[in-house]
């Protein structure tokens, strides 16, 4: 919280609003961890809050296995109903869920998360998973481990509500919900090139098999919750630059976390607003009922272009930190230099590389820039 009040006022405003028990939730993600993971953790941390601050009416808080200390009762905001974490799983089971896991890392995390416990002949959750809750509940949806719960609820249209959208401490953003669709609708029209990709956002938020992920339940009121919340998260992660130059050391390894940090949130401005252009074409051309309601929803186009502002802001704010940073350090020796993928920071025949996702923002500016997406709002 001291470095949110210091650094980013406007996400110490947003934690502020909430209960001492819901500021508890946001302390979890940081507690135990040293300074580095932290500062990585914060603006995830602040992107959940936005997700309990926007969708605050439709929470629902289950109890979760008593053998997780200090997590009874607490929601995961992504999503419109909790997800219980299993404390353990029989080895047969965990077995499936493992064969049921197309990525290699997501194995290695899954093995780092449950241990095999041969005296009681399960696999049994360790530590490991605290501050990482949200990718853990990915996995095992991923996985199909809640698919019982989903088709029990899932349903084709979502009644209509109100979504809140924390944009700033003094802009409050009430959208009324019109009639969508699942946004697993649109996978088939996006291509390999935009969604098959290192660190690809698609399956999480476009193809996944929730229904009660807001971003899939929700439709295209769900994907500007998650847009929202990416830039808060981003925004954070940006303003964290001062704190990186003053109060660590000036090494590599305070770079690799800096960069670290602010490369993996700044991306989602294209992938985000991608995807919410494809709802809105797919709308067009299948629901053209449904996509005159969401064209004809004054609050949400405001809502939409004023985070469209608030984020070009951002990003010309992000191109400078980062050419200040490329100065910063070429005034103490270093060299940088930024490719397609990897920006690499060179000194005293050291090198390191640190992923920067030009090369996929490059194609999605490209893809932005067609005429099909001009005229939709």
């Amino acid at each position: 919280m001291d470095l949110l009040k210091q650094y980013d006022m406007e996400s110490y405003l947003l934690v502020n609003r909430y209960s001492s028990s819901y500021k508890g939730i946001f302390n979890s993600y940081l507690s135990g961890k040293d300074v580095y993971n932290i500062l990585y953790s914060l603006p995830i941390a602040v992107h959940e809050m936005t997700h309990l601050y926007n969708n605050t009416s439709m929470i629902k808080t289950q109890e979760m296995p008593m053998s997780i200390p200090g997590f009874s009762g607490i929601p995961l905001f992504t999503k419109s109903v909790t997800r219980r974490i299993p404390s353990a799983f029989e080895v047969e089971e965990y077995n499936e869920i493992l064969n049921n896991t197309n990525s290699a890392g997501d194995k290695n995390f899954l093995n780092t998360v449950y241990k095999n416990n041969s005296r009681l002949n399960k696999f049994e959750l360790t530590n490991a998973y605290k501050g990482q809750i949200s990718k853990l509940v990915m996995i095992l949806e991923k996985a199909g481990y809640y698919k019982d719960q989903d088709q029990a609820s899932e349903e084709k249209e979502v009644p209509q509500g109100e979504m809140k959208y924390y944009i700033s401490n003094s802009e409050e953003h009430k959208v009324k919900m019109t009639k969508i669709f699942l946004t697993k609708e649109i996978a088939k029209t996006i291509p390999a090139e935009l969604s098959n990709y290192e660190y690809s956002r698609y399956d999480v938020y476009i193809n996944s098999p929730s229904t009660t992920l807001t971003a899939q339940g929700k439709g295209i009121y769900g994907l500007m919750d998650e847009w929202c919340a990416f830039y808060n998260g981003s925004r954070t992660a940006v303003k964290m630059l001062p704190y990186f130059k003053e109060k660590l050391p000036q090494n590599e390894n305070t770079w690799r976390w800096y960069f670290k940090t602010t490369n993996w949130h700044y991306w989602s401005y294209y992938d985000m607003k991608y995807y919410i252009y494809k709802y809105l074409l797919f709308a067009k051309d299948n629901y053209p009922d449904t996509y005159r309601a969401i064209k004809s929803n004054d609050n949400f186009i405001q809502t939409f272009k004023e985070l469209d502002n608030k984020w070009l802001a951002l990003m010309s704010e992000f191109t400078e930190v980062i050419n200040e940073t490329y100065g910063y350090l070429t005034s103490m020796g270093y060299k940088v230099i930024e490719g397609e993928r990897i920006t690499t920071i060179r000194k005293d025949g050291k090198s390191l590389g640190l992923l920067n996702f030009n090369f996929i923002v490059k194609k999605l500016k490209t893809e932005l820039g067609k005429n099909i997406y001009q005229d939709l709002l």
